[in-house]
């Protein structure tokens, strides 16, 4: 049997054991106002219970569970049991969360995180810095009205996010940022930003100096090949 029903037995036994002495001492009229009066009773308590059921259901999620008694004692430690086991692992998903905005803050690389739609969730501090967001006033705003570059806008408008841009920071022209969207969950994205300004410097170098070794050493090739010809033709 179940605990349950085992749990709300002893009070209809007790009302039929009642009536049943009550019908031996005073007869059937007295017995069946015993029955009554306490089928009323059974139905008040159980309803009583589950009115403080559902004022708690309709209440705040933080709200403790009623202490049960009876046949609503089981059910009432269940459901505590349950609401339990919903704070812990609401907990533990708190505490993941805030390690991961921590490590997210932590990040030497702008991170921001997109809805759906493409609005500002979160946005951790390099980003703000890189691309001159401000929480307060940003949150659940298009990231494409706040960032206007337009390198970026043609990169949101493409939607091919295998690869990165580069583009100036909008907070500040000098600077140079490599962006990357990244698909994650459904259809939200995490918007990476990177500043390479010293990279792309070295690179411009780079590209400056072979240009230049080139052009340098193209005079002198010219006239060692006219000479190689020169030699060619001699006997």
């Amino acid at each position: 049997m179940k605990d349950a029903i085992r749990a709300g037995l002893p009070m209809p036994a007790a009302v039929a054991a009642a009536m049943l002495i009550v019908w031996a001492i005073a007869g059937s009229g007295w017995a069946l106002a015993v029955l009554a009066g306490g089928a009323l009773a059974i139905v008040a308590y159980h309803l009583v219970n589950i009115q403080r059921l559902t004022d708690w259901a309709r209440g705040s999620l933080d709200a403790d569970v009623p202490q049960g008694t009876g046949a609503w004692s089981d059910a009432f430690a269940a459901l505590h049991r349950r609401a339990r086991t919903r704070n812990a692992y609401q907990r533990d998903l708190r505490l993941v969360i805030e390690r991961f905005r921590g490590a997210a803050e932590a990040m030497p690389d702008g991170v921001v995180a997109l809805d759906d739609g493409n609005r500002i969730k979160w946005a951790n501090p390099r980003a703000i810095e890189q691309l001159g967001l401000g929480l307060a006033k940003d949150r659940n705003q298009p990231i494409v009205n706040m960032v206007r570059t337009p390198e970026f806008l043609a990169y949101m408008e493409s939607g091919r996010f295998g690869a990165s841009i580069l583009m100036r920071a909008p907070a500040n022209h000098d600077r140079i940022l490599s962006v990357q969207l990244v698909p994650f969950a459904v259809a939200e994205k995490l918007l990476l930003s990177r500043d390479v300004t010293e990279v792309e410097a070295v690179a411009t170098m780079r590209r400056d100096f072979i240009a230049n070794v080139s052009h340098e050493l193209k005079t002198p090739l010219t006239v060692i090949s006219g000479f190689v010809e020169t030699l060619q033709d001699l006997d």
